[in-house]
């Protein structure tokens, strides 16, 4: 028999078995060794979670607005800096309130964006705390668990911690600002990035 991600203890006598390819690490406080994650295929993960959102954010902004918005969108995702001219959004202000068309195309396209945004959350949160893997940590073999007791999920607060700070850090009025909690991973010993250490979890190996 042979165990990839978790030690196995046998009573003295017993006829041993083949260590794991690859050493578990013991957690302090845990009882139950893991496997960490390698940071290649928690990138490969992220990817094949965020790229579909993204698509689809952009779908139902073109949808809403039209294909003439595509540049503007195209730049606003880079640099952070949204022209609402070139997103075909109508310049309000004080003195030239909108219209009673501009007011449902500016809520058409507010309910849009935040539909993909809750189901964004949903799919990052929820199921991260009900399963500890999103598709993309499914596809890879990965997991997201409870750094003081791997054999757990993390709670519904551990999985919004771990959402919350990159997009806190992505809101920063720089570009690429929201990868920084994630590029920690290739600094820490245990391979957490900022969202792991404030969320107090770890990414492990996980047969699917």
């Amino acid at each position: 028999m042979e165990s990839e991600g978790y030690a196995v203890v046998v009573a003295v006598g017993a006829p041993t078995v083949p260590p794991p390819r690859v050493a578990p690490i013991l957690i302090p406080g845990s009882l139950i060794p893991v496997q960490l994650a390698p940071p290649l295929r928690r990138a490969v993960a992220w990817l094949v979670d965020v790229v579909p959102f993204v698509l689809l954010g952009i779908g139902a902004v073109v949808l809403v607005q039209g294909t003439k918005v595509w540049h503007g969108i195209e730049h606003g995702l880079v640099t952070k800096d949204f022209d609402t001219k070139a997103l075909g959004l109508p310049s309000v202000s004080l003195t030239q309130p909108p219209t009673g068309a501009q007011l449902l195309q500016l809520a058409a396209l507010a309910g849009a964006v935040l539909l993909v945004f809750a189901g964004w959350v949903a799919y990052r949160v929820l199921l991260v705390s009900l399963t500890g893997q999103t598709a993309g940590k499914w596809l890879m073999g990965i997991a997201v668990v409870d750094a003081a007791d791997p054999s757990r999920n993390p709670s519904l607060r551990q999985a919004f911690t771990r959402w919350l700070v990159p997009q806190g850090a992505g809101l920063v009025p720089l570009p690429m600002t929201g990868l920084a909690p994630y590029l920690w991973v290739l600094k820490d010993p245990k391979n957490q990035g900022g969202h792991d250490l404030a969320a107090k979890t770890l990414v492990v190996r996980r047969r699917r």
